[in-house]
């Protein structure tokens, strides 16, 4: 033993700083104090230690056990492995024939047992055969039981918090990612239609629905998956029901028994406080829709509205761009502009034209006054409007001329569309002038497949020409 000593206050104050070196026989009489310790069995059982005789069957529980609930008698013999949970009976039968056998002396492993209450705890425990009898059956073996119910628990928990922020990311990354695709859609239909199938990334669905208004009516302007409960393109709905579709302002879940897709999630569509429209999912799953589902389809609600909203403005302002403000047909560059696709998609299709002119519409203007002029136009523009099928294109070429294509029409078609809209005009009347009468020369073109619609249009211009100098109120083919 060393000491050591130093000086305080003039005074010598001893300290002892020992550094003692452990003899074997010291060892042994500390382990030797322990194992006759009257407590020896009280710290064993406390630190989780159990003996067993495996031929006798008798047994020193440890607390634990003691704790689950049971007493001594009930886990003798081979009694203890009736509260083993069902699932982890074969491991544990497993580990106690390698024990009776003598393959292994060790063994070391999780499983759960059931306490009194029937609440399973998970023990972790390992197992030490210290003697065995002549036929190798154990006669001394200790055991270690540790309950680690309360770590796996935590464990499980930050699993699944973690597996919750990782879905949270991958979900925001979605809606991030599904954001900036649909941004690029300026098509209304088409960014619905975009919007349905980036909404499969963040919500489950049998079927979904872009919803907006017309009127008392919804239209339906993009639709995915199938169901019997699809109602098309337009559904009327009673007063009650658009009044309270129109107070929509967060996510509403809905079940209809009577439906293919019962679970029903709609989601509104707000642009600047004002309700638009709104989403709707179906699923055929019980309760498939709860506040996790409506929290991932609010948040990617917020970019397909953005894009929505774009996608009309931009159909607004084109709209604006090539509709003639006056006669509500388009201008002449839109109609030059859906010419050159119409003849790009169908280049085997011959074009039949048509060029219109008001007779004397410079009179009418010098006479009755521009705005009764402008009403004329516009009259005129109606009758050609009713005149022509849906799938001809038409606009106001300029002043007031208008002019006509009509894909597939030969020249005896071409001409009684022509004489239609002569005879139409020639029986208007204008409210307030009942004695203006009016008129339009029409020059026709029929042209054969591969000839360029240009090339049409300036030869039924000449055969305007040819119709005027003719004496006006009548068609000329070209």
């Amino acid at each position: 033993m060393k000491r050591k000593s130093l000086i305080k206050n003039g005074m010598k104050v001893k300290y002892v700083s020992t550094v003692e070196v452990c003899s074997h026989s010291s060892q042994e009489d500390l382990l030797q104090r322990l194992l006759t310790s009257d407590k020896i069995g009280a710290l064993l059982k406390g630190l989780g230690v159990s003996i067993r005789n495996y031929a006798t069957g008798a047994v020193v529980p440890n607390t634990l056990w003691k704790n689950l609930g049971y007493a001594s008698s009930r886990l003798c013999g081979d009694r203890w492995k009736r509260y083993v949970h069902p699932e982890d009976s074969a491991l544990v039968e497993a580990y106690d024939r390698r024990l009776c056998s003598g393959e292994a002396d060790t063994w070391s492993g999780e499983y759960r047992v059931r306490d009194k209450d029937g609440v399973y705890h998970h023990i972790h425990h390992k197992s030490l055969v210290l003697e065995r009898a002549a036929d190798g059956i154990p006669t001394l073996s200790v055991g270690w039981d540790l309950d680690v119910s309360d770590s796996i628990q935590r464990i499980a928990a930050a699993g699944a918090e973690c597996e919750l922020q990782e879905r949270r990311f991958h979900e925001s990354e979605t809606i991030r990612t599904a954001g900036a695709m649909l941004s690029s859609e300026l098509d209304p239909i088409r960014a619905a239609e975009r919007v349905l199938a980036l909404a499969a990334r963040v919500v489950n669905y049998d079927s979904a629905a872009v919803w907006t208004f017309a009127g008392n009516e919804l239209v339906q302007l993009a639709f995915r998956g199938s169901s019997r409960t699809n109602a098309g393109r337009r559904k009327s709905i009673s007063d009650a029901a658009f009044s309270s579709l129109l107070e929509l302002r967060g996510p509403r879940i809905l079940r209809d028994e009577t439906a293919d897709h019962p679970s029903i999630m709609e989601i509104p569509l707000i642009v600047r406080g004002r309700l638009e429209g709104f989403l709707e999912f179906r699923s055929a799953g019980k309760d498939a829709y709860g506040t996790e589902e409506a929290s991932a389809a609010i948040k990617f609600s917020d970019h397909a509205v953005v894009a929505l909203a774009n996608a009309f403005r931009y159909q607004a302002a084109e709209l604006e761009a090539s509709t003639d403000w006056l006669t509500g047909l388009p201008t002449r560059r839109s109609f030059m502009s859906n010419a050159s696709r119409m003849e790009e998609a169908a280049p085997g299709v011959s074009f039949s034209v048509l060029m219109i002119d008001i007779d004397h519409f410079k009179k009418v203007n010098d006479s009755f006054g521009h705005p009764v002029g402008d009403t004329v136009l516009a009259t005129v523009a109606d009758v050609c409007r009713s005149a022509f099928r849906t799938k001809d294109l038409f606009c106001r070429y300029g002043g007031e001329e208008i002019v006509a294509l009509l894909p597939g029409a030969d020249a005896e078609t071409a001409m009684k569309v022509a004489e239609r809209v002569r005879s139409k005009v020639e029986c208007l009347r204008i409210q307030d002038y009942p004695a203006m009468r009016l008129s339009v020369s029409i020059g026709v073109c029929a042209g054969e497949k591969g000839v360029d619609f240009r090339d049409l249009i300036a030869r039924a211009d000449e055969a305007l020409y040819m119709a005027k100098e003719s004496g006006r109120n009548r068609c000329e083919l070209r």
